[in-house]
């Protein structure tokens, strides 16, 4: 009898052992989906695939900043709508109370609901968003406006990085909107006109008609100002949108495995397999008889 010699069998493991790996990477490619399982499969795509992930989570980064600053801009864009109808009603109180037929108290009744608004304006300069108090410049963990509406926040920027070298200043100036920065100090444009309704004077009520329009007016320019700011966050939004398909399309392309071809390539390692230890049986088992 002649057992097989050691190079028959290294030979027989190292076939079973390329097959073994052969089998495990088409089995990696129909479980996963994807042909580009490790580096060593195809290692120039791995490495360009690795720098779309990187390129892919930046993406993803940059849109959740973006997110939150839009979350913000859209909120201010708002609030400062809600204090330009309030000059709309302070206006309209004003030009009631400038007419001479008014009587005294009906003239204290206004002053009355002037106040109001003012507590009303006063809570909308000081709203608060995701990031912080929104017109409180970079000062966003203090309200912007004392309970005596003093201006205690900043101009300063309040910068939002939106894409590769791309920063925004997410923050509307509050002293331009609300204070003597951008023209008129819309409280104390109401303090005026409180003061003279309940002075019953006609003439220092129609003294602050220019001051409101004035105020007014730069309430809607910052409200110009926040929706400018959201319609560049929307435009970098969809930029970066397409750029994060186009990305996981290249990807795709790379790395995804072709299912019916990955399936077929499975199927013949097994068979493969399955015969070569057939083969590596029969000749381990083998036995020759000398004549």
């Amino acid at each position: 009898m002649r057992i097989p010699d050691s190079r028959n069998i290294s030979g027989i493991a190292a076939n079973l052992n390329r097959l073994a790996a052969r089998h495990a990477s088409a089995a990696a490619e129909v479980s996963s989906g994807y042909r580009v399982t490790s580096p060593s499969t195809d290692p120039r795509a791995a490495a360009e695939i690795a720098k779309i992930r990187h390129a892919v989570e930046r993406t993803a980064g940059f849109r959740s900043n973006i997110g939150t600053a839009r979350g913000d801009s859209e909120l201010a864009e708002g609030v400062l709508a809600e204090a330009s109808s309030v000059f709309e009603r302070v206006q309209e109180l004003a030009v009631q109370g400038a007419n001479g037929t008014l009587s005294a108290s009906e003239r204290a009744s206004m002053a009355t609901e002037v106040s109001g608004l003012k507590a009303q304006l006063l809570s909308i300069a000081n709203t608060r968003g995701s990031n912080g108090y929104l017109f409180a410049g970079s000062a966003t963990n203090t309200a912007p406006f004392s309970a005596g509406a003093v201006f205690v926040g900043n101009s300063d920027a309040h910068p939002v990085e939106i894409g590769a070298n791309q920063v925004v200043n997410m923050a509307v100036d509050g002293a331009k909107a609300f204070t003597a920065a951008g023209g008129e100090d819309t409280f104390q444009v109401l303090d005026a006109l409180t003061t003279a309704l309940n002075a019953d004077d006609q003439v220092a009520v129609s003294a602050t008609l220019d001051r409101i329009q004035n105020s007014h007016g730069q309430l809607i320019r910052a409200r110009a100002d926040a929706g400018l700011l959201l319609d560049r966050l929307n435009m970098s939004d969809n930029a970066l949108d397409h750029a994060d398909v186009a990305l996981k399309t290249r990807q795709a392309v790379l790395g995804e495995a072709d299912a019916a071809g990955a399936i077929t390539e499975l199927s013949n390692m097994q068979s493969s397999i399955e015969r070569s230890l057939a083969v590596a049986q029969k000749i381990l088992n083998i036995r020759h008889f000398e004549p």
